[in-house]
């Protein structure tokens, strides 16, 4: 299963995922999840 979604770090290099997106995939508050960046480059 793959899903992609654009966020933001906010401060603290928080990462903040949508509300919709974390219930989508069953992710809760507290929860440790493993991401990737891919940089972008234009």
């Amino acid at each position: 299963m793959g899903i992609v979604v654009e966020t933001r770090i906010g401060k603290k290099r928080v990462i903040v995922i949508p509300k919709a997106i974390a219930e989508a995939v069953k992710i809760s508050e507290g929860q440790r999840v493993r991401i990737m960046a891919v940089a972008i480059r234009s």
